[in-house]
């Protein structure tokens, strides 16, 4: 009802959603990379979080690209014209592809990765990359604890992968051994996994296996005493 006020609007195509909450910065990125200008308009919900738009505006502007705001009724025309005059990257996908909505945004990045960045590194609270000192004795805790699987342990490397860092911090807090240095960021550089920590592995003299750090057998033998006991596995 409310579109039927204005004159000489651009051609809108209205989504109307129970709650803009909802809308994911996957939605807002695509619409914008399949050629659309996209403006969404809140209601004034006590509950609104613009958490997911504000992901999508920091991702386009990485790439000097606009063409995403929010606005409200009565500055629906201003905020139209605004947008024509924005750089926009234009059609750029045809469908998106991810089996979650974070690999999701990372293939639409990808895509925009075509275009020179032109603001590669930007302070967010919604990403966050993490440094991992010597204290760290390879216990898979960080492992265990992130939800998103943005830590991974092979062998005796420790590897991380920004990109799906959702910035919880569950790893700072369940590290034992305060090994965890966090940045809340989001870096467009160095979204791919890399090796954050790695360590020499001790091997059993009985069978073999690999079994514990070389940090984690300093640490227990100093705490202990023990010493050869303690190259053994438990098999």
């Amino acid at each position: 009802g409310e579109l039927e006020e204005f004159e000489d609007l651009p051609t809108i195509l209205p989504i109307v959603v129970p709650c803009i909450n909802a809308v994911s910065e996957v939605h807002y990125i695509y619409a914008v990379l399949k050629g659309f200008e996209v403006v969404a308009i809140p209601c004034d919900c006590k509950n609104l979080k613009l958490d997911c738009f504000e992901i999508a505006k920091t991702t386009l502007n990485a790439f000097g690209f606009g063409g995403l705001a929010v606005t409200t009724w009565d500055k629906l025309e201003e905020t139209l014209k605004s947008l024509r005059e924005e750089k926009k990257p234009g059609k750029t996908v045809d469908r998106i592809e991810g089996e979650n909505k974070r690999l999701q945004w990372l293939n639409l990045v990808e895509r925009l990765m075509i275009y020179p960045l032109q603001n590669p590194k930007v302070e967010t609270k919604y990403f966050g990359k993490i440094r991992i000192n010597d204290n760290c004795t390879l216990c898979n805790s960080c492992r265990n604890f992130c939800p998103s699987n943005a830590i991974r342990k092979v062998e005796n490397r420790i590897l991380f992968t920004h990109a799906l860092c959702i910035a919880c911090k569950l790893c700072v807090q369940a590290c034992p051994e305060n090994a965890i240095e966090f940045e809340n960021v989001l870096d467009f550089e160095n979204l791919q996994e890399v090796v954050v920590f790695e360590d020499e592995m001790i091997r059993c003299p009985k069978c073999g296996k690999p079994h514990i750090s070389k940090s984690a057998y300093e640490k227990m033998k100093k705490l202990t005493g023990m010493e050869k006991s303690l190259l053994f596995c438990p098999q």
